[in-house]
């Protein structure tokens, strides 16, 4: 688009998409943009396409569909033509409408006789289709065909991968992982390397999907908070329009964050996220804490938090206004503690209330919703009207702890207010045997395993951690024994509608991340 080479590609592969029309005159330039980056001066797209990664055919339709066609080399690289006013749409590959000589088949292609179309009833489609409802997908008929396509996405994102030369890890206070996109880089290209040397298939450990080995958010902070260069072309240069992949994502407001690569774009790429969005969630880790040791601990306080007010809007401020004035009215006593001093003793704190607070941080979650679990403590994971909550294994965590938006707080507290004890030290029990199993690194990336591999949307085992026939007097023994539920029954991944674009992520929220030197 007057920035890159022109280059001679199969007419599969995937560019961004101008129209052009007038002839003789001076040529009128249209960019086609994506759903997120509309406004009063850009187009929609006449048809169901990805403007910015759309083949030779779909863009060839959509320029037709709006009485255009598509623009030549000459006028995508003439001044003032098609180039700048766009759809971020410069120094992107676009589409023309010049024939050229066919390329040499390369490891990112395969012909239509190579591919067969994926069974509906499985994960990967079902899950997708929550967001894409007519999304057609397809799978390799030769395993041989799977492992090159994988080796070739490999190679072609090498530079932003854990092997790269300039690769550095997040540090956030004073942890600096391994994240869960590090556990599952390491954890599954491990396991898949010595499948493959076994003679192993891909299909083995990832079912119907290709996995995407990207440490998201290290190369987002490395980059100071900004998409790095060259990633995006490379993304989509190398992914089918028709091929399944997964991958594991912590960052906010999407892959690379700060809204550049809009997911909506991508409808074959699914991703488990621990920030906030994606198609499923998963925990969010930080450092591991250690649980509580008393179940039957005395309760000071009903409800509690201490920490910073890294959200939008002042929202953790909003929250302590509703908890003081709830509980001035209701006779509760409450200690919330917003602000940057806040953060001191806060595990100390965490020792004498019925419940913690653990509102949203700059993405939908935050870290303290699993440091509370791991203690033993009783989540209220608060989120904001007009958005949802954000919680991994939600079968299990219902059983845990509780969620409710800023408007609801009031009756969700007075409902864990007039909880019997009995059922409060259940719910810690649980939390704690949970919180040893599911909610550690080594449980999640067991889950993904499970989930890759699963048949349908919702499977057949049981969601929850131990069936509600089990005793309190038998649940005390566990944590006493500090026994391990076996959780290899245990299918706790469920899928959503990808969720709108993140509310209230700012750049004043990447300022938690600094990186490591």
């Amino acid at each position: 688009n007057g920035r890159l080479p022109a280059e001679c590609v199969p007419a599969s592969q995937l560019a961004a998409v101008r129209c052009c029309s007038g002839e003789g005159g001076k040529p009128n330039c249209t960019s086609p943009c994506s759903l997120e980056v509309q406004s009063s001066t850009r187009a929609c797209p006449a048809t169901r396409i990805n403007a910015f990664a759309s083949n030779w055919i779909e863009a060839r339709n959509e320029c037709s569909a709006r009485g255009q066609r598509l623009c030549s080399e000459s006028e995508l690289t003439k001044q003032n033509v098609c180039c700048g006013g766009g759809c971020y749409l410069d120094h992107h590959l676009v589409w023309t409408g010049q024939a050229c000589a066919t390329p040499r088949p390369s490891a990112l292609e395969a012909s239509t006789d190579e591919m067969t179309p994926l069974q509906p009833g499985g994960i990967a489609l079902r899950c997708l289709r929550l967001t894409t409802p007519d999304l057609q997908l397809a799978s390799f008929r030769n395993d041989v065909d799977a492992v090159a396509h994988f080796d070739a996405i490999q190679k072609r994102l090498k530079p932003w991968s854990q092997d790269a030369t300039n690769y550095t890890r997040t540090l956030a206070g004073r942890f600096k992982g391994p994240w869960i996109e590090n556990a599952w880089i390491d954890t599954f290209s491990r396991r898949w390397g010595h499948h493959r040397a076994q003679g192993g298939k891909l299909r083995d450990l990832f079912g119907d999907f290709v996995p995407l080995f990207v440490p998201w958010t290290d190369i987002f902070v490395a980059a100071t908070y900004k998409t790095p260069g060259g990633l995006i072309d490379a993304l989509r240069r190398v992914l089918r329009p028709d091929v399944a992949y997964i991958t594991v994502s912590q960052v906010d407001a999407g892959l690379t964050g700060s809204g550049k690569v809009q997911m909506a774009t991508i409808p074959n790429l699914l991703v488990l996220s621990a920030g906030g969005f994606g198609h499923a969630a998963v925990p969010l880790f930080k450092q591991t804490e250690r649980p509580l040791g008393n179940l039957l601990r005395s309760e000071i306080w009903l409800a509690t938090f201490r920490g910073s007010e890294s959200a939008p809007d002042a929202f953790r401020s909003s929250m302590k206004r509703t908890v003081e004035a709830t509980a001035a009215r209701r006779g509760w006593a409450t200690q919330v503690d917003v602000g940057v001093g806040s953060i001191v003793n806060w595990r100390e704190q965490m020792r004498d209330t019925r419940v913690r607070l653990s509102p949203r941080g700059c993405g939908r979650t935050a870290y303290h919703l699993m440091e509370t679990v791991q203690m033993g403590v009783l989540p209220l994971h608060v989120f904001l009207d007009g958005d949802q909550s954000w919680l991994p294994y939600p079968d299990v965590f219902k059983h845990v702890g509780f969620a409710s938006n800023l408007s609801g707080l009031p009756s969700v507290l007075a409902h864990v207010s007039a909880l019997s004890k009995q059922r409060i030290v259940r719910r810690r029990a649980l939390a704690i045997l949970s919180a040893r199993t599911l909610y550690t690194m080594a449980g999640t990336m067991q889950q993904i395993a499970r989930f890759m591999r699963r048949d349908g949307l919702h499977p057949k085992d049981h969601p929850q951690l131990l069936p509600p026939s089990v005793s309190l007097s038998e649940l005390t023994r566990l944590v006493a024994n500090r026994t391990v539920v076996d959780t290899s029954h245990v299918d706790a991944i469920r899928c959503v509608p990808l969720p709108p674009t993140p509310r209230g992520v700012l750049p004043t929220c990447d300022e938690k991340y600094t990186t490591r030197t």
